[in-house]
């Protein structure tokens, strides 16, 4: 089973843990990328051969068809995005921590169950093969 992924952010951790990890994954492909700088997205599309980025995530949600969205963005950012990700039908992968506030990863947690989404926070991405063998 090929699993599609969508890496949400460009930083160091996105670029020094994530990406070459699922690049090394044979049942992984990464087929679109989102960051807000539009540079950086396109430079590093190009350089990880992620046929298609995005500066918009909303944008990116409505395109494309992923099984997995990795969230690798500040840390104020993981509990929106990881909802908007549910929200729009997606099962996530989201740096840690999950949120800042009990009652934001609450939210969080009770989106995913209710929606029968697999969720997973990352801790150096150990857990992706449990991630991807919840997807199967």
């Amino acid at each position: 089973m090929l699993v599609k992924v969508a890496v949400v952010g460009t930083g160091y951790i996105a670029n020094r843990v994530h990406l070459p990890i699922l690049h090394k994954m044979k049942e992984v492909r990464v087929i679109a990328l989102c960051n807000a700088n539009e540079d950086r997205a396109r430079r590093i599309a190009r350089y990880c051969q992620i046929p298609r980025f995005y500066t918009d995530f909303e944008k990116m949600l409505a395109h494309e068809d992923v099984d997995i969205v990795d969230i690798c963005t500040p840390s104020v950012t993981h509990a929106s995005l990881t909802l908007q990700a549910l929200r729009a039908g997606f099962n996530y992968l989201v740096e840690k921590p999950l949120a800042l506030r009990i009652d934001e990863a609450d939210e969080v947690i009770d989106a995913a169950n209710s929606l029968g989404l697999a969720a997973q926070t990352a801790v150096g991405l150990a857990i992706a093969p449990k991630l991807l063998k919840r997807l199967r």
